[in-house]
C-alpha cells in the first residue's frame, strides 16, 4: 500500500515530546490550531492519531506516528507501517513505536483471539504470506487458545499479541 510521503515543514509545524508521545502546534496553520495545544485527532475508529493541515495551498492528511517516526528519526517511514507494540494506537511514545511490514503490523491487533467455533470444534488456521504454517482443531476453547499462543510464539516471535 503506497504511504503519503512525510512533507519536511512538519519538523517546523510540530513539537513532539517522546516521553509522554503527545505531538503538539509549534506554529499556527489556521484559527483552529493554538501554539502548544495538541495536534490532531484521536479517531473514533481507534485508527490512532489523525494529523491534517494545509501548507503552502496543499492539504495535507497524515497518521500521526508516521509524522512521529519523521520527527524522531529523520527519516520517511515510506511504503512501511509503524506498529505500537502495546496495540494501543493512541499511545505514541517513541519507545512503543516500531518500523514493520504490513503483514507484520496485522500480527499485532489486540482482540483477535485466532480461533473460531466451527462444526462442533475449535478451529486454529495461523498463515504466513498466504500459506497456512499451523493448523488445528480443538474440543476446548482453552486447547484452542494455548495451541493459538505457542504457535504464534514460534512463528510471529515479537508480533505475537498478548490476551
Amino acid at each position: 500500500m503506497k504511504k503519503n510521503p512525510i512533507p519536511s515543514v512538519v519538523i517546523e509545524l510540530f513539537e513532539y515530546n517522546q516521553d509522554t508521545g503527545v505531538l503538539t502546534w509549534r506554529k499556527r496553520v489556521s484559527r483552529n490550531t493554538q501554539i502548544g495545544k495538541p495536534a490532531g485527532t484521536k479517531r473514533k475508529d481507534k485508527q490512532g492519531l489523525l494529523i491534517q493541515f494545509s501548507h503552502d495551498g496543499r492539504k495535507y492528511k497524515l497518521q500521526g506516528a508516521r509524522v512521529i517516526w519523521f520527527l524522531v528519526t529523520g527519516e520517511d517511514p515510506g511504503d512501511l507501517c509503524i506498529d505500537h507494540i502495546n496495540g494501543d494506537r493512541n499511545d505514541n511514545r517513541f519507545q512503543n513505536l516500531r518500523l514493520v511490514t504490513h503483514q507484520q503490523n496485522t500480527w499485532n491487533r489486540r482482540g483477535v483471539k485466532g480461533y473460531w467455533f466451527n462444526h462442533g470444534r475449535f478451529q486454529v488456521d495461523i498463515r504466513i504470506a498466504g500459506e497456512t504454517k499451523a493448523s488445528g482443531r480443538f474440543k476446548t476453547e482453552e486447547e484452542a487458545s494455548a495451541f493459538y499462543q505457542d504457535q504464534c510464539s514460534l512463528l510471529r516471535g515479537d508480533f505475537t499479541p498478548a490476551y
